[in-house]
């Protein structure tokens, strides 16, 4: 029996992995308050943002207020993600930088990236099982993604019209 070392775990901190997806998602602590409504604000949002454990409520109400599920932000890993995204797009910001365009702080995604990933679930290598895990992560964080915007697109349209007929 393999006996794992606690002290070489790292606990999930829910706070830091929710402001890692709000940042992702490119939205301020006010644009997601305002997403969840009444009894939310930007202090409140800082505030569990700063703690290692949220209470399954408030876990919630974030996790529809980002657009992802619960288990998205309890498993998110933003080193592996942040790795991930190093090792395979390296390369596109690198041909950025090249061609004079400046990347920094962009979360858009380019569909031929999505490609790549594709072509990376087929490699045969001893980590194929967690490239695709996280390969899966991240193309289910991608539709989160596209599903947020969309709504976003949707409420400011909204808005729109709502003063369009003020």
């Amino acid at each position: 029996m393999i006996k794992t070392d606690m002290r070489n775990q790292k606990k999930t901190h829910l706070g830091e992995n929710v402001r890692h997806l709000r940042e992702a998602f490119g939205l301020k602590q006010e644009a997601l308050a305002a997403r969840l409504g009444e009894g939310w604000s930007q202090k409140k949002i800082s505030v569990l943002e700063s703690r290692a454990d949220i209470d399954d409520d408030d876990l919630k109400q974030l996790a529809e207020g980002l657009g992802v599920g619960v288990e998205h932000i309890k498993k998110y890993d933003h080193e592996k993600v942040k790795n991930f995204i190093q090792n395979y797009y390296g390369d596109y910001g690198q041909n950025n930088a090249q061609n004079g365009q400046n990347n920094h702080g962009d979360h858009n995604v380019n569909p031929q990236h999505i490609e790549k990933v594709d072509h990376l679930e087929q490699k045969q290598d001893p980590s194929v099982e967690k490239s695709n895990e996280l390969i899966s992560q991240i193309k289910s964080l991608y539709d989160d993604l596209l599903k947020s915007e969309r709504e976003k697109i949707t409420l400011l349209e909204k808005l729109l019209e709502s003063y369009k007929k003020m």
